[in-house]
């Protein structure tokens, strides 16, 4: 399944919105944001079913032109699980922008609390999640910058990028909406690991010649 940080949607939105300005001779925007990734997987003592769980939690700030914009912070959770001996399959999704967070500056820890709404349109459910993770691995840091000129208008993007392996542990639970009734579970049995991220801290000058 391909996931889509919310970096690289703010980046393109503000690519955009700077391909459009014709006001300006120079214009600038600087975008920090943040990131937590964690995976799970559940399984029943008699084999009947398996749930693989994702969550991911994200948080970015924008500067355009001297003006800062910060996009609430979100708290995504997907959930896919399957039964071989009901024949209950679901494969549920949703997020909060309302939760409870830390990230440590050298993104050597977290903490994640929220109550996330998931549902595949037909069935729902709540997920009540506290997760902590902690990194298990050296800071992962990529920077760099490019320059391209598309008529008269110059682009310089800065770039860099950090991030942490982490463990992730804690509870997560929810009551899932099964054909015999409602059934409840503890999503985070198994911890597939996790990440802590500043996705992008960089900055965009665009250049326009009259």
């Amino acid at each position: 399944m391909q996931k889509i940080s919310l970096s690289a949607l703010a980046l393109s939105i503000l690519a955009a919105a700077t391909g459009d300005a014709h006001a300006a001779t120079v214009t600038h925007f600087k975008l920090r944001d943040h990131s937590l990734i964690a995976n799970f997987e559940a399984a029943s003592d008699d084999g009947c079913y398996v749930a693989q769980t994702f969550v991911e939690f994200a948080e970015a700030v924008i500067q355009f032109d001297g003006v800062t914009t910060t996009q609430p912070p979100t708290t995504q959770v997907e959930i896919d699980y399957a039964n071989n001996c009901t024949g209950d399959v679901l494969s549920l999704s949703g997020g909060t922008a309302t939760q409870t967070f830390s990230i440590g500056g050298d993104l050597s820890g977290a903490t994640l609390s929220a109550v996330v709404p998931v549902t595949d349109g037909t069935n729902s459910a709540t997920v009540t999640l506290d997760l902590t993770w902690t990194a298990n691995g050296d800071l992962q840091v990529a920077k760099g910058h490019f320059r391209s000129t598309d008529g008269n208008t110059t682009t310089m993007d800065k770039f860099d990028v950090k991030v942490r392996n982490a463990d992730v542990a804690g509870s997560m639970t929810t009551s899932l909406p099964l054909a015999a009734g409602p059934s409840a579970i503890q999503l985070a049995q198994f911890s597939e690991g996790g990440t802590i991220g500043s996705d992008m801290e960089g900055d965009r000058t665009v250049t326009k010649k009259h």
